[in-house]
């Protein structure tokens, strides 16, 4: 299994599915884990950014603040569940290749990330 921290640090992802559902093509949502500890990203409409660190296969992101533009209903409603799952601390659970990242919450909830090596951290 891939180490976690080498799972995430430096790297781009597409968030691909929250609960189970896919998500928006268009607003779509991503993250980005930097190498500095802060974690940004675009929620759906609006963009995030916060602290974030890594304990084992343990994920947990600080406050998170971000703009606060309105948007579709389904876009809000994508927005406000991706949040509601980054509140928490997360498993970090991945395949052997690192191609699909899942992070888990306590209460079930899984986001599939997949990477977007277009805007991989150098």
């Amino acid at each position: 299994m891939p180490d976690t921290t080498a799972l995430l640090v430096g790297r781009s992802f597409r968030v691909a599915e929250i609960g189970g559902v896919s998500t928006l093509d268009s607003p779509a949502a991503d993250l980005t884990f930097g190498d500095d500890g802060r974690v940004t990203g675009c929620a759906t409409v609006n963009r995030l950014m916060g602290s974030y660190a890594v304990d084992g296969d343990i994920l947990t992101c600080g406050a998170l603040a971000g703009t606060m533009m309105a948007g579709p209903p389904e876009a809000m409603d994508q927005e406000q569940r991706l949040h509601h799952a980054l509140a928490g601390p997360l498993t970090v659970v991945a395949d052997e290749s690192g191609d699909r990242v899942e992070l888990r919450t306590a209460d079930g909830v899984a986001l599939l990330l997949v990477p977007d090596d277009s805007t991989e951290l150098l």
